[in-house]
């Protein structure tokens, strides 16, 4: 077994995780569905491939230590199937992880942690599902809460917006960079099991995006009082109890979003 890292799914969080990955002394490799991204990346000096050179290509599959799913789901039964196809290729002794989504839980109110009830029809719990089948001794699941960090922030999409519904809800967020920190500690440290990755800062989506608004020179964001229900609270004290202080930056840090 080598010592390279395959990370399959380029875009706003895969690209800034390979980079780090390469700047911490990983052999870190890309593939992609695109061939016209796979030229895009190598302008940029990322090393690239298509998932279907990757499939065929036996010495890069023996030498994978991490492979790394960081994509959505697409809708198409061909690329679960292709998924399929490609986890089983890896190695026994490959470590497999997976972005999930807090997407996957059932809606509902209060707190809710790794044991708590998902919608198994979800694409991305299709996904989950897939993963912990084909790699059941040696895949970690990491549960993303909405992503915020450069050029990415909700409060922009919001202040497009008459109305914005349920502002007594709270927000469950992570930023960008503690999620690739997140990744980067289980590569180093390769735990199985399902961990939700979200900040412990819970306040209400009114509270917290008329404060975006405000750190983004936006006018206030307008909510109609459809109901008073807090929502869905996600917990990732099991992640903390493994990695301490690992998702660390907090949501109000507004400068890491621009």
């Amino acid at each position: 077994m080598g010592n390279n890292i395959v990370l399959w799914g380029v875009g706003w969080l895969g690209i800034p995780l390979v980079k780090s990955l390469k700047n911490e002394g990983y052999c870190a490799f890309c593939i992609t569905r695109s061939p016209e991204k796979k030229e895009l990346l190598a302008s940029s000096g990322i090393e690239a491939s298509t998932i279907e050179y990757f499939q065929a290509n036996t010495e890069l599959i023996s030498t994978c230590s991490t492979f790394i799913i960081a994509l959505p789901p697409a809708k198409d039964s061909v690329f679960l199937e292709q998924m399929k196809q490609t986890i089983q290729l890896l190695p026994a002794e490959t470590h497999l992880i997976y972005t999930s989504s807090i997407g996957v839980f059932l809606p509902t109110s209060g707190l809710v942690d790794e044991n708590s009830p998902i919608d198994e029809t979800h694409d991305v719990a299709q996904i989950e599902k897939l993963v912990s089948t084909c790699k059941p001794d040696n895949s970690t699941i990491l549960r993303l809460g909405g992503l915020i960090g450069p050029k990415r922030h909700p409060v922009h999409f919001l202040a497009k917006r008459n109305q914005n519904s349920n502002p007594q809800q709270v927000v469950n967020l992570v930023q960008q960079q503690d999620v690739i920190r997140v990744i980067e500690a289980f590569v180093l440290k390769p735990t199985v099991g399902v961990f939700n990755v979200c900040s412990s800062e819970h306040p209400t989506r009114k509270e917290y995006y008329n404060e975006a608004a405000t750190a983004f020179g936006l006018e206030p964001i307008s909510f109609e009082n459809s109901n008073n229900e807090s929502g869905k609270i996600v917990d990732s004290s099991k992640l903390e109890r493994l990695f301490p202080l690992v998702v660390s930056t907090s949501i109000y840090n507004f400068e890491s979003c621009k």
